[in-house]
C-alpha cells in the first residue's frame, strides 16, 4: 500500500514542482513591482513654469535708471532712481541745491531717462543743457540769440538778467550813440557790468 502511494506521488512530483516554481516567479514579480516607483506618479504632470511667464513677472517690476548729477548740488555723483522719476527727485537725492546754484533754466518736472547727465550751473556761469542732446549748429544758435541792435524793450527783457530798467538803458544808448559794434560795448550802458555781461553774452548778438 505504501509503495503504491509513493509511486503515485512520484508521478505527480514534477507537476507539483512546476506549480511551486510558477508561484515563486509570480511572487517575485509582485515584490519587484512594489519596490519600483509607481508609473502613475512618474507620469503625473508637474507644475510648468514657462520662460514666457518668468519674463512677464520680471518686466512687471519697475526698472531702475541711473543718472549723473553734477554742478551746484550738495552731493554730486551717480544716483539710481525708479523709472519715471522727475528731475526734482534727482535733486533731492543729491542733497538739494547749493546757495550759489542758478536753477532758472532747470525744469524740475522733467521726466528722467537712463544715463542722463544733469548739470546744475552756478550763478554767473554760462548755462548748460540739462540733458545730452545733439549739438546745435552755429546758424541755429544765431537765430536763437537776440540782436541787441534791433530788439525792442520786450525782446530785450527776454534776455536773462535784463529787466525793464536795463532794457530802457540799452535803448537809450542806441538812440544816443548808435548801434553796438561789439557786445562789450554794453559795458558803456548804465547798470551793466562785467558779471552781467558774462551772464547775457551767450544769448545776444550785434549782427
Amino acid at each position: 500500500m505504501l509503495s503504491k502511494i509513493r509511486d503515485e506521488w512520484r508521478h505527480f512530483l514534477p507537476y507539483v514542482l512546476a506549480v511551486v516554481v510558477v508561484i515563486i516567479l509570480i511572487g517575485r514579480r509582485f515584490i519587484m513591482a512594489d519596490a519600483s516607483p509607481p508609473v502613475a506618479m512618474l507620469d503625473e504632470p508637474t507644475e510648468d513654469f514657462s520662460v514666457e511667464e518668468v519674463e512677464e513677472d520680471t518686466f512687471d517690476e519697475k526698472a531702475d535708471i541711473v543718472v549723473e548729477i553734477k554742478g551746484a548740488v550738495a552731493r554730486p555723483g551717480l544716483y539710481e532712481l525708479e523709472e519715471g522719476a522727475r528731475l526734482y527727485d534727482a535733486i533731492q537725492r543729491s542733497g538739494g541745491f547749493l546757495e550759489e546754484a542758478d536753477d532758472r533754466l532747470l525744469n524740475l518736472a522733467e521726466r528722467l531717462e537712463d544715463e542722463m547727465s544733469i548739470y546744475v550751473p552756478y550763478e554767473g556761469e554760462v548755462e548748460f543743457e540739462i540733458a545730452t542732446e545733439t549739438p546745435k549748429s552755429s546758424s541755429e544758435e544765431k537765430e536763437q540769440k537776440i540782436n541787441i541792435n534791433r530788439a525792442d524793450a520786450n525782446e530785450l527783457m527776454q534776455i536773462p538778467n535784463i529787466g525793464p530798467k536795463k532794457a530802457e538803458a540799452i535803448l537809450e544808448y542806441r538812440d544816443r550813440v548808435g548801434k553796438f559794434q561789439d557786445v562789450r560795448d554794453l559795458l558803456e550802458v548804465s547798470g551793466i557790468g562785467e558779471k552781467t555781461l558774462q551772464n547775457i553774452e551767450p544769448f545776444i548778438t550785434v549782427k
